[in-house]
């Protein structure tokens, strides 16, 4: 096959021609003495040349002159099957289009127009044969043979022939070219607009259809094929269709219907409304993906996300053109702040071409450190212009810390703008509360001193003998000191001497005193115990009376499940109620002073009699035992002075921690000892004994704690949130009361913690 010169190439295609070139295999005509072959009994042709409608006008034979007849069955031009058709006995095919055949007939040089005699191989035999001139001008080929002699086959569409035209002219729109080698020269008659099937008035420079050759057919999917220069061109996306990729090749492959929006945010419906490829606004939002990087990143795109949320949200506090920021899924460790006007949609894939699900494509927030006593996850503080949270998953983890309470969302002060949507929030466990402290044992009260032996007066009949001193306590409650002895008593009678006695009597030391009465123990909580009475003249002093014991402390009350909210507006769970100090005991009342003794004679003498022994002092009450703590809540969201919007979100809450058991009380300190009187001196009579002070009361039991909430939503102080179509999945139960400290005081324990989807609801925020 002969490629078309260089020069060919900037011919514009042409029709096919009408002139009539030989058909393949025919030599020379009679006039030469070349002989060819030539089927004469053809079949119809089944493969026939290719010509579109109305772009050929080419007679392939002409008839003879005589017209008015016709011909006779078998005569010239006789349509004809088979040689036996014919007079002449040939039949050969006329036209290379339709495969009609026709008689032919012998000739020497009588051929009419349209018609050469060439000599042929007619079986065994030769023979000179009328046969039509057709023309292959532009008709398929192979090679140069398909295209008769003379002709080339050229690299033109698939293989087109060319005439030559050395020696004859070529048709209308067509024109003369060497298509030879540097060597051989060779002229052929090629199309003049360089097309063999398409008509000259094409446009190939502008022509989709046949853009730069015949046939060559742009074609973009869902968009309007151009052709410039040449060269094939995308144009304008069909409806609802869009370029994403800018790829031509696939045309406008994204189907997509946009509408007029201001900012493209992320919906429900999951519907890219700016047609950019992603549900959101790529050039409004910074991007977020596990796989993303934090040193260095200055774009925070789609193509470049950030890794952490913490970058990306310092990075778009900066950007003032950035609104949101998109997150891919994954698990997200930290504490998470929310910045006022920033807005963070998660459950997107960055594998899929950041398409968006957040039910498949999970979104992870999770905080497992103790902050400020408890978990939380997420705190929205003061957000006062329009902010979401929507599409992720938030989860607090359980609270190690014994009361400590797990808030996945804490919300608080003011927090008008802000709004938590399609997300799941699971809050941990909360911490089992503390214990109260068991109430260490009063102290116990000291004994009391013992009596002093009477005497004889030895001309002194003046001395005074005190009794023993009571026992010392003084207690948190108190003092609970032990009676003083009574003193003893003596007789009017001296063993002196006459001058002596009367010296005394004048001197005023002469004369009877009677013994004194123990002292009363010391009273209070514990009544003291009397103390005893002086004995007569030579009569042993009556004993004290035992202090009575303290009173037990009151226990302490039971603590309150609804909890109380620190300076950071942190709920937390109260303590119980302490239990009361145990009163201390009475103390014990001093024994009576023992009785003198007088013989009535100046000279017998008289003795003084034993002082009473003191009272033992009253132990102290107990300590008290210390209530227990509250439990920890389970709180997935914790609305504290605010007014969010909470709607389409999945609230899980877990178990509320029990609360702690009440202390017990401690023991009440023992009662001091009394102590014995002093014995009497010869007639005289001992002192009466002190008495024991008493024992300290019991300290009181402290109460047991609350348990602790499991709540899906927790409203306190002046809140007054929106709440719609949340669904509330309790995955646990609040916390069980503490017991009291004695364990015997239902009154004491704890109340049960609160289990409730909504805590002190509101109007616009009922629960389900």
């Amino acid at each position: 096959m002969m490629t078309l010169a260089t020069s060919f190439g900037a011919l514009v295609l042409a029709a096919c021609g009408d002139d009539t070139p030989v058909r393949p295999g025919v030599g020379s005509d009679t006039g030469t003495g070349d002989v060819q072959t030539f089927d004469v009994r053809p079949d119809v042709p089944t493969d026939v040349p290719s010509c579109p409608a109305g772009l050929c006008d080419i007679d392939v034979w002409t008839t003879p002159d005589d017209t008015t007849t016709g011909p006779l069955p078998g005569e010239f031009l006789w349509p004809c099957d088979n040689n036996s058709d014919c007079l002449s006995d040939y039949c050969v095919t006329i036209n290379l289009q339709t495969g009609a055949s026709a008689c032919t007939k012998v000739c020497v040089d009588d051929c009419p127009e349209g018609w050469a005699c060439k000599t042929t191989s007619a079986g065994a035999d030769l023979a000179a044969l009328c046969l039509p001139q057709l023309d292959r001008l532009c008709q398929p080929c192979v090679t140069d043979t398909d295209c008769g002699l003379g002709n080339t086959c050229i690299a033109l569409e698939g293989g087109r022939c060319a005439r030559a035209c050395d020696s004859r002219a070529c048709p209308d729109d067509y024109l003369c070219a060497d298509v030879g080698t540097e060597d051989q020269a060779n002229l052929q008659c090629l199309p003049a607009h360089g097309s063999c099937d398409c008509p000259k008035t094409v446009d190939f420079q502008n022509d989709p259809s046949n853009c730069g050759v015949c046939g060559k057919q742009c074609d973009y999917e869902f968009a309007v094929a151009e052709c410039a220069l040449g060269e094939c061109a995308m144009g304008p996306c069909f409806d609802e269709h869009v370029d994403l990729d800018a790829e031509p090749d696939n045309g406008c492959e994204y189907e997509c219907k946009a509408e007029l929006v201001a900012v493209d945010y992320p919906d429900v419906a999951g519907k890219d409304a700016d047609c950019d490829g992603i549900d959101g606004d790529a050039d409004f939002a910074v991007f977020v993906s596990p796989d993303g990087t934090d040193l260095g990143n200055t774009l925070g795109t789609r193509e470049l996300p950030f890794k952490t949320i913490k970058k990306a949200i310092e990075f778009t506090t900066s950007q003032p053109g950035k609104l949101m920021i998109l997150v891919s899924k994954g698990t997200y460790l930290g504490q998470l702040v929310v910045e006022a006007g920033i807005n963070l949609y998660g459950g997107y894939d960055r594998a899929a071409s950041w398409a968006r699900n957040p039910d498949v494509h999970e979104t992870v927030l999770r905080f497992e450190a103790v902050d400020k006593g408890v978990v939380r996850t997420v705190i929205a503080d003061g957000i006062d212009v329009a902010t979401t949270l929507d599409g992720f998953v938030i989860e607090s983890a359980s609270n190690p810390v014994p009361s400590g309470s797990s808030i996945a969302v804490h919300i608080l002060n003011g927090s008008i703008g802000f709004t938590l949507a399609n997300c799941r929030i699971a809050a941990g466990s909360g911490g089992i509360g503390v214990d109260g402290q068991t109430g260490g044992p009063g102290q116990g009260g000291n004994d009391g001193a013992a009596g002093t032996e009477g005497i004889d007066d030895s001309c002194k009949p003046d001395k005074l003998i005190e009794g023993g001193a009571g026992g010392q306590n003084t207690c948190a409650t108190g003092v609970a000191h032990g009676g003083n002895g009574g003193s003893s008593g003596w007789g009017d009678a001296s063993k002196c001497s006459w001058s002596d006695t009367i010296g005394c009597v004048f001197s005023g030391c002469n004369g009877r005193r009677d013994a004194g009465k123990g002292g009363d123990g010391a009273g209070g909580d514990g009544i003291g115990g009397p103390g005893g009475a002086a004995g007569a003249p030579e009569k042993v002093g009556d004993p004290g009376t035992p202090g009575n014991p303290g009173p037990a402390g009151a226990p302490g009350s039971r603590g309150s499940r609804s909890g109380n909210l620190n300076a950071d507006a942190i709920w937390y769970p109260t303590g119980a109620g302490d239990g009361k100090v145990g009163g201390h005991g009475g103390g014990g009342g001093g024994g009576g002073g023992g009785g003198g003794s007088d013989n009535g004679a100046i000279g017998d003498g008289s003795s003084h009699g034993g002082s009473g022994g003191g009272g033992g002092a009253g132990g102290c009450g107990g300590d008290a035992g210390t209530g227990g703590l509250g439990g920890g809540g389970s709180i997935a969201v914790l609305i504290v002075g605010a007014a969010p919007i909470l709607v389409g979100n999945t609230l899980i809450y877990r178990n509320g921690g029990n609360g702690g058991s009440g202390g017990i009380g401690g023991e009440g300190g023992p009662g001091g000892l009394g102590k014995d009187g002093g014995g009497g001196w010869d007639d005289s009579a001992a002192g009466g004994p002190g008495a024991g002070g008493g024992k300290g009361g019991r300290g009181g039991h402290g109460g047991g704690g609350a348990g602790g909430p499991s709540v899906g939503i927790f409203i306190l102080g002046e809140s007054a949130p929106i709440c719609d179509a949340n669904t509330y999945s309790p995955e646990g139960t609040a916390g069980l009361g503490g017991i009291a400290g004695d364990g015997t005081s239902p009154d004491g324990d704890g109340e049960p913690g609160l289990n409730a989807e909504v805590v002190n609801a509101t109007l616009e925020c009922l629960g389900p």
